[in-house]
């Protein structure tokens, strides 16, 4: 067993007396997540109150505020946690959207103030770091051609017959084996459109589960957690914890220092 000297002895205590269920909003937590609107400037990634709205503070200093809605006076949520961008500041277009700089994850670093996306969802970052972002079912164009290739296999056809002029796009190609239709997606295609908006990424799609249904037998994102959409269009999804910056960083930091002194 390793020995531990007092140094070391202390920093084990620092992590233990973190309690767990702080994972929950993260760790460097300054004070409450929702300010009263200040006399001065603003803190980039900062939310405040500004009578019946909140308010985004962006990396320049600048507030922008959400819709102005009169029960939010008295229901204002205490921690940011219950909200999504559109709520703190003016909401962007799809197209403004892709002008964003992406973001591999949730647990990403950014930059406090800073609009991002991460895949479909827009994302501000916040001023400890973490993220706040819409809560939307991303589904990559990808698998859309390839659920639509899997839908188009398997029918009758013969060798005579022009497939891939009357059933392929530019992202799937079709041919005719032993008398049935085979279809598949090429791998990295993007269609033109989207290839001029976002050149060179992949484009996440998403959908509301109030009034859409899935595209069955593709797979989709929510947040680090994957669901894939069922034949009869139902949804079923992982169930995963997903964690963010600092909540990531906390964690890499404890497990350096375990390994460090051989624990």
């Amino acid at each position: 067993m390793a020995c531990l000297d007092d140094e070391s002895i202390d920093r084990l205590q620092h992590f233990k007396n973190r309690p767990f269920k702080s994972l929950r909003r993260g760790y460097d937590n300054d004070g409450p997540d929702i300010l009263n609107l200040p006399k001065g400037k603003c803190v980039p990634g900062r939310i405040y109150r500004k009578e019946c709205r909140l308010c985004y503070c962006d990396v320049n200093g600048k507030l922008g505020c959400g819709p102005s809605k009169r029960t939010q006076c008295n229901r204002t949520p205490k921690f940011t946690s219950a909200l999504t961008p559109n709520d703190v500041r003016p909401s962007i277009s799809y197209e403004d959207s892709f002008r964003l700089p992406m973001l591999p994850h949730s647990a990403a670093e950014c930059v406090p103030g800073t609009s991002y996306m991460v895949r479909c969802n827009t994302c501000l970052c916040l001023w400890n770091g973490n993220l706040l972002c819409d809560k939307l079912y991303c589904l990559y164009e990808e698998d859309i051609h390839t659920a639509k290739a899997k839908k188009m296999s398997g029918s009758p056809c013969k060798k005579t017959d022009r497939v891939e002029e009357t059933l392929s796009n530019r992202c799937i190609r079709c041919s005719c084996v032993k008398n049935k239709t085979q279809c598949r997606y090429l791998y990295g295609c993007v269609m033109p459109k989207r290839h001029k908006q976002h050149a060179g990424s992949k484009i996440g799609l998403s959908f509301n589960t109030k009034k859409d249904m899935c595209v069955p037998h593709s797979k989709y994102t929510l947040d680090c957690n994957t669901c894939y959409c069922e034949p009869d269009g139902g949804l079923r999804c992982t169930l995963k914890t997903c964690l963010n910056y600092q909540q990531a960083a906390h964690l890499q930091e404890q497990s350096k220092y375990l390994e460090k002194h051989g624990l």
